[in-house]
């Protein structure tokens, strides 16, 4: 894939949201990094301005992985036609994996060994 996308990225964990971005940087020279958001309001305040392609959202926001859940739900409702990436550390909960399908999630990767791939952005833009 050779076309340049946008990308928001929504990540409340100051250390990954940097290794996140340096990823992007230094392996996505394509994706171009529009906004980053802490929380579901600075993601809103964002998405007012400008709607990304990509939607790089993390599942545990606050502590809470039903809010991720929520919030995939509300901006694939809102904005159909961007893609969702859930970005987790949730390793073993199958039922929470089901609920991100559910809620229109393009696509779920771990925040294991490196936090995600060329591969997996790739696949979700396709």
């Amino acid at each position: 894939m050779n076309n340049a996308f946008n990308v928001i990225i929504v990540e409340d964990a100051r250390l990954e949201l940097k290794g996140t971005e340096e990823i992007f940087r230094t392996d996505i020279p394509e994706a171009t990094i529009i906004g980053v958001a802490a929380n579901e309001n600075e993601l809103d305040a964002l998405l007012e301005k400008q709607v990304p392609d990509l939607l790089l959202l993390d599942l545990g926001l606050g502590g809470s992985t039903t809010v991720g859940v929520e919030i995939c739900a509300k901006v694939k409702k809102a904005y159909p036609q961007m893609k969702v990436l859930i970005f987790t550390g949730e390793l073993l909960n199958e039922k929470l994996w089901v609920d991100v399908l559910a809620a229109g999630a393009d696509g779920i990767t771990l925040k294991t060994g490196e936090l995600l791939t060329k591969y997996e952005i790739y696949n979700v833009m396709a």
